[in-house]
């Protein structure tokens, strides 16, 4: 369920480069086999037009579209894991510059 793949993302750390394995977790309401699904993104990009939109998209995905995620079945990311992932896309670049502040 939601609910116990929610527990499992809360039961583990996340480290500071958001890898991490759900499976097994150390909760006792965690279900067994839990993942989260990455995103391999360069830092620095080049097209402007494609990093303001991926950033834009990424930030979205975190934010205003985990509204989307309960009505199709999945977990909603928990606040440690979107402020986790925050910290990464305002490491975004466009030719060296912050696409997120």
């Amino acid at each position: 369920t939601p609910t116990a793949v929610r527990a499992a993302a809360l039961s583990e750390p996340l480290p500071g480069n958001l890898l991490v394995s759900l499976t097994n977790p150390s909760g006792a309401d965690a279900y067994a086999i839990s993942y989260y699904t990455y995103l391999v993104v360069f830092q620095d990009l080049a097209n402007p037009y494609a990093a303001r939109t991926l950033a834009a998209l990424l930030w979205w995905i975190i934010h205003d579209g985990q509204a989307l995620s309960a009505p199709q079945g999945h977990t909603v990311l928990p606040m440690k894991t979107v402020a986790a992932v925050e910290v990464r896309l305002k490491q975004l670049r466009l030719h060296g510059l912050p696409l997120l502040r």
